[in-house]
């Protein structure tokens, strides 16, 4: 079913209302007229992405499963950290944030020399 005026692209639309928050509706506006989006390609974009990462048989570990350990601390991605969260943990989930960080770039440079090594020709 085409609606007039609505883009071909929403397949069947269904209008809702949402209270937003003075501030996200404020954020949004910004980053559509920033994107050349329209608010509504905008929000549907930011909730399409959300379904995609959340929807059922997502192999994401579920955060209420580890909130019994009594000393468990949620920490951002790795790539994603900040000095000013790094400075609010106790210094020996610090380290041991950083020995996670460097075990994995140890494996990526085992990555690295072993594709390096086949694409040279060198036989280990």
């Amino acid at each position: 079913m085409v609606i007039p005026g609505r883009p071909d692209k929403y397949h069947n639309p269904r209008l809702r209302t949402l209270y937003l928050e003075s501030q996200i509706i404020e954020a949004l506006r910004s980053i559509a007229r920033r994107e050349g989006k329209s608010m509504n390609e905008l929000i549907n974009e930011i909730l399409r992405s959300y379904v995609e990462r959340h929807k059922e048989g997502n192999s994401t570990y579920p955060l209420d499963s580890w909130s019994k350990k009594p000393d468990f601390i949620a920490q951002p991605v790795r790539g994603e950290l900040t000095i000013e969260y790094l400075e609010t943990l106790p210094t020996n989930k610090i380290r041991e944030i950083r020995a996670l960080s460097m075990k994995d770039y140890e494996m990526a440079d085992q990555v690295i020399w072993k594709r390096q090594q086949s694409n040279s020709g060198v036989k280990r």
